[in-house]
């Protein structure tokens, strides 16, 4: 009993509420079950279950990765072959969508005939827009990351913080 309460405390703190982390823990425990399961097994009325369940199962922080900036400057930091070879046959793998909004160059023109088998879609900033720097939103994350001079990163863990910048990043793709 211990340990469930250890556990529940965890999922509390990373930001899910009580409830959330007793469905969650249920799910773990019961496996593959319906909603009156869960809702029996939790005490939860089972109309609150489904949409716990649905907040849940979306896993929108986990299996979307968000990018703006230059994805040439991005693999020269990280290497073009690590990208190609490692991170997104990784990400293919675990189903995790690539959104991208990035600069106009010969790599990101290239790779965009690839978007639909590598789970990416693809948006292009204007011309006229120049800045030097990347942002990387993923689950309740956000990294900021210079790649010409500094090679400086920035990461932040806050829902708060990762929910504004991934609408300020839809709002953006609306409007490109």
């Amino acid at each position: 009993m211990r340990n469930n309460l250890d556990i529940k405390k965890a999922l509390n703190n990373y930001g899910l509420s009580e409830n959330e982390a007793s469905v969650y823990l249920a799910v773990l425990s019961l496996g593959s079950s319906t909603i009156r399961e869960i809702s029996n097994a939790t005490k939860i009325k089972r109309t609150t279950v489904y949409l716990i369940a649905d907040k849940l199962s979306l896993e929108q922080y986990s299996s979307e990765v968000l990018y703006i900036g230059s994805a040439k400057e991005l693999n020269d930091i990280i290497s073009e072959n690590y990208v190609t070879e490692r991170y997104i046959p990784t990400r293919i793998k675990r189903k995790i969508k690539f959104t991208q909004i990035v600069f106009r160059d010969n790599f990101s023109l290239e790779s965009t005939s690839r978007d639909l088998a590598e789970l990416r879609q693809t948006k292009f900033l204007p011309s006229s827009c120049d800045f030097v720097g990347n942002m990387l939103i993923y689950q309740n994350k956000v990294a900021y990351f210079s790649s010409r001079k500094e090679l400086s990163c920035v990461l932040i863990e806050s829902n708060d913080i990762s929910e504004m910048e991934r609408k300020k990043f839809e709002l953006l793709w609306g409007k490109l």
